[in-house]
């Protein structure tokens, strides 16, 4: 518990050690390896055999230093060696997942082997001896701190490939992988080392063995890669260690730098590519030094891809992605409504959906029903009626697409099905697809990701960890070593099923459509195993689910869904649930029949125990978000030291199961054992999550928490609370405490406040140019107007586009024409004609392109900042306020569109027809969503209305007035 440790050294200080990362996976051909996972195999009493070396750094954290000369620099804190070993073929690659790795963390990525000289899992570590055969470091300095091969890493989706030299000897060697991180190295120690370490044996036909140095001898504390202010401007980066290994000259290593001289490489075991980073200005050194070709070898680093660096790309990477790439769809047409429901049967039956029969009744019970025309029979219909409708909607089209897959790029053809659910505001999507022609055809529906979101356990569903999700987002398939959770899996995923995978992360959400190449539900455990389990078809991020009729990105995935969270599947609850209408939250079902509103059932009060249970859950639940949304910020965001009242606020109610204002009377902390929140406190540092202090004898803080605690990094998030209202306080309330509320009385959106904030997704085809790479559900990558314009200026500054004469004019680059200016309008036509344009239209001409950067807007109420709600696609809403005429000489006001605000129509109404001394009548909102109301008052009440919505937090601006009294002008 260092953090809490901490507290003894230095009274009332908060720790600030920060966690960072470790290598969690490795990838060896097409086998998948588990790496230590340092904060979760340290907690466990047997933990798996795996290749990584243990350590006990459960903090993620690393060895500065004080400890060059230590045996922790060789493979990380108190480190053991690995269990096992993983072959690799001499001249293979070794790719290796780190845990997201912060930004802010700057430096060079560097590559040891050593040979065990007998078996690596009771090699004594003092003993082995390094010799360096991959180094990169500073790669662009443009703009301080520059652009480091940690930034390549990130990029690269956390992830790092580095190739064993064909000449190496076959036997047991340790791979020690390294990020050194120098954002504090401009003071002695300051420089922080993560040392990796995983078992291979290397087989092939190779004859070198090389002298290396001993782990203890790498570094100096003031070693000029080392001791360096990254701050400041380099014009050179000396990679810190020994000389990068020779594969040319058997076991003499060369002289190398890791200096580049403008053209020249450094020797001829180590190539050095130069890039110019300022355009036609003068040319920047940056350094990125690769091993050389081997001999035999035709690989050569190349300019411009990277430095010559491996990317992540794999074979089975390969094998089959045909919706990577934007398939050819034609003409949608109307499906006819019999064709519809035929379609709708064959995935019935395809998928197995049972349709609910009605119960047998008794003789009272069959005469009453058939006097109301109501019979079993007529029940059932209805009950695959709204199964057929909730899988392929009404007026959904149908059109033909052709696409290719494969290395060979086989011609594709198929049929997608296209409709509209209610949770996707109306917008149509791709729903399902059929392949019909070419690799993989088999004439089955396949569902897309859109309608797993509607439809629940529609297919089995297995899960993986978010780092192997990365990689079935860019068209991996799943391996059976990535399967995560225990057996038994879903007893319907046999070989030949279909299945949705969904990422820990996010366990409720299914991201992934395939297809099981073998018997998952009859695998015992995974970890060793080999080979494929799901072959990829479709995911979000690919072209199936960028796909829009009106040319709008993806729908995002939601955050939660109800019913993937169910261990078994029952159909017929689902489609009670199809029933009941509308739906809370995003991802709901709604099938438009509305159930007559039945008596809402007592609420089972929860024990004691089971309170107390809640209130820790909650209090883990905090630091768990925490935690994640701010992995880099001391204490990761938490204000020290924390009040009671700011805990149960802040931390406790937010986190609670409470979904009912009945629920809410029994998760009281006077409901407890403790009775209050000072015993709360004092139970939580017994249970050594907190280290509280009383002050004045009275009042109980809490001065330090355990971010590290196994719990926490263990911790499975839950459903919360339904945000669809929030009170003025910001404290988000279900929609039934909103009934309860207007039971009541009282309006909880008076008094709230607002704020809209507009923001960006970049496509991927603006990265990672002006924008990191990131996957499209990556929180980070939405950007306010002014990112985008900072993230512009850097790249023109950084490639010298700015005319000297006139900064306001821009320089065409090859980027910015072919990536940008690439219409056939006479606009851009013209620009690239002239090759330059002004910096203002080229920012305009990037933000009103949907297709470079897709608007979203994020809805800020109270005290919730971006980080608490998740963004929407589209411009930011208004509200329309229209004033026109009914009749011949009747004015009446109307209001619309304020519900995405979190105002109740009902108050809103009341409200007006008081102050308008008029009647107010609400009513479905003409030309919109099912559910949408509009509010009509008699009379021009503009002024009413708007003094009304700006005492809910709704400013003039968001509101667009339309007088269609106005005589149009002649």
């Amino acid at each position: 518990m260092a953090g809490i440790a901490s507290l003894f050294g230095v009274l009332g200080l908060a720790s600030t050690a920060a966690a960072h990362g470790f290598v969690q996976g490795i990838v060896i051909g097409d086998e998948f390896y588990s790496g230590f996972i340092a904060d979760k195999f340290p907690y466990e009493s047997d933990p798996p055999a795996v290749i990584g070396w243990s350590t006990t750094a459960t903090d993620k954290g690393f060895v500065d230093g004080t400890e060059y000369t230590d045996p922790n620099i060789i493979c990380h804190k108190n480190a053991t060696p690995g269990a096992i070993s993983a072959s690799v073929a001499a001249g293979g690659k070794v790719e290796l997942q780190w845990t997201p790795w912060p930004d802010s963390h700057h430096g060079p990525v560097i590559d040891y082997l050593a040979n065990c000289n007998g078996n690596c899992s009771t090699v004594d570590k003092t003993t082995l001896e390094f010799f360096k055969i991959d180094q990169a470091g500073l790669i662009n300095d443009t703009v301080v701190p520059g652009t480091w091969a940690s930034d390549e890493l990130i990029a690269n989706n956390n992830s790092w490939t580095v190739t064993i030299p064909t000449s190496i000897a076959p036997g047991n060697y340790v791979l020690r992988h390294e990020i050194i991180a120098l954002h504090s190295a401009g003071n002695e120690d300051g420089a922080q080392n993560y040392p990796q370490c995983i078992n291979l044996e290397i087989t092939g036909s190779g004859t070198d063995k090389p002298s290396g140095t001993p782990g203890e001898k790498l570094y100096s504390p003031t070693d000029p890669g080392i001791l360096v202010n990254i701050y400041a401007s380099l014009s050179t980066y000396d990679i810190p260690g020994p000389a990068l290994y020779d594969a040319t000259s058997a076991g003499v290593a060369a002289t190398s730098t890791g200096v580049a001289q403008a053209g020249v490489t450094t020797s001829p075991a180590a190539v050095t590519v130069t890039s110019p980073t300022g355009g036609s200005g003068p040319t920047t050194l940056v350094t990125k030094t690769v091993p050389a070709p081997t001999p035999g070898s035709t690989e050569t680093p190349q300019p411009g891809n990277g430095g010559g660096l491996p990317p992540c790309q794999l074979q089975f990477f390969e094998r089959f992605k045909m919706f990577k790439k934007k398939p050819t769809i034609k003409t949608l047409s109307s499906i006819r409504s019999s064709d519809r429901r035929k379609i709708a049967d064959q995935i019935i039956k395809d998928y197995n959906i049972a349709i609910p029969t009605a119960a047998p009744l008794s003789a009272d019970e069959s005469k009453e029903k058939q006097n109301n025309d109501d019979t079993p029979a007529k029940e059932t219909a209805s009950n695959l009626t709204t199964i057929r409708n909730a899988i392929l909607p009404e007026n959904s089209l149908s059109a033909r697409f052709t696409t290719t897959a494969g290395p060979d790029l086989r011609e594709v053809q198929g049929t997608v099905y296209v409709g509209s659910h209610p949770e996707f505001a109306g917008e149509e999507r791709i729903l399902w697809f059929k392949l019909e022609q070419g690799p993989g055809a088999d004439g089955r529906i396949y569902p897309t990701v859109y309608s797993l979101w509607h439809n629940p356990r529609l297919i089995p569903l297995l899960y993986t960890p978010a780092f192997v999700m990365g990689k079935l987002f860019g068209g991996a398939d799943l391996m059976t070593p990535g399967l995560a959770n225990d057996p038994p899996f879903p007893s319907a995923a046999v070989k030949g099923a279909t299945v949705a995978v969904s990422s820990l992360d996010s366990p409720t959400v299914p991201l992934f459509v395939g297809v099981c190449e073998i018997d998952v539900a009859g695998l015992g455990d995974v970890q060793g195993s080999k080979g494929h389990a799901v072959r990829g078809l479709h995911w979000e991020g690919d072209e199936l689910w960028s796909w829009s009729s009106s040319s709008r990105p993806g729908q995002p995935a939601p955050e939660f869904l109800e019913g993937w969270d169910e261990e078994t599947r029952d159909v017929e609850e689902a489609v009670e649930k199809l029933q009941l209408g509308e739906t809370e939250g995003e991802g709901g079902v709604s099938l438009g029949k509305e159930a007559e509103e039945e008596p809402e059932e007592p609420e089972k009060e929860p024990t004691v125990k089971e309170i107390e249970t809640a209130f820790v859950k909650a209090f883990i639940y905090s630091l768990y978000r925490l935690k994640k949304d701010n992995p880099d910020a001391p204490n990761h965001g938490l204000a020290l030291p924390i009040q009671p009242s700011a805990l149960i606020s802040s931390h406790i109610t937010p986190h609670l199961p409470v979904y009912s204002s009945q629920q809410a009377q029994f998760y009281q902390i006077k409901r407890t054992s403790w009775k209050n929140v000072k015993k709360f406190i004092k139970h939580l540092d017994k249970e050594q999550l907190v280290k509280s202090k009383d002050r004045n004898g009275q009042e109980t803080v809490i001065l330090d928490v355990d971010f590290n605690d196994y719990r926490v990094a263990q911790f499975v998030p839950y459903r919360l609370p339904t945000r669809n209202v929030v009170e003025s306080s910001g404290k988000a309330v279900s929609g039934k405490q909103q009934q309860k509320l207007a039971e009541d009385g009282v309006d909880p959106s008076v008094g709230q406040t607002l704020t809209v904030q507009v923001l960006y997704r970049p496509s991927p085809k603006l990265a990672p140019t002006l924008f990191p790479a990131r996957q499209p559900s990556d929180p980070k990558n939405y950007y306010k107007y002014s990112e985008v314009s900072s993230h512009l200026d850097q790249y023109l500054s950084s490639q010298d586009l700015i005319s000297a004469a006139n900064r306001r004019i821009i320089k065409l680059d090859p980027f910015l024409a072919n990536t940008i200016y690439t219409s056939s309008s006479g606009n851009d036509q013209a620009a690239r004609a002239r090759g330059e344009v002004t910096r203002d239209g080229l920012l305009q001409r990037i933000v009103s392109d949907a297709s470079l950067v897709a608007p979203y807007h994020a809805i800020l109420k109270g005290r919730q900042t971006l980080e608490d709600v998740k963004p929407k696609s589209g411009p930011a809403p208004k509200a329309t306020l229209s004033i026109e005429r009914r009749g011949s000489a009747k004015t009446v006001s109307k209001i619309s569109g304020f519900e995405v605000f979190g105002i109740i129509p009902g108050f809103l109404a009341e409200e007006l027809s008081k102050k308008c001394a008029s009647s107010a009548s609400v009513a479905q909102a003409t030309g919109a969503v099912k559910g949408l109301l509009e509010i009509l008052v008699q009379g021009d009440q503009r002024k009413a209305i708007q003094t009304a919505l700006e005492r809910r937090g709704v400013k003039s601006q968001w509101v667009d007035v339309v007088d269609k009294l106005k005589k149009k002008k002649t």
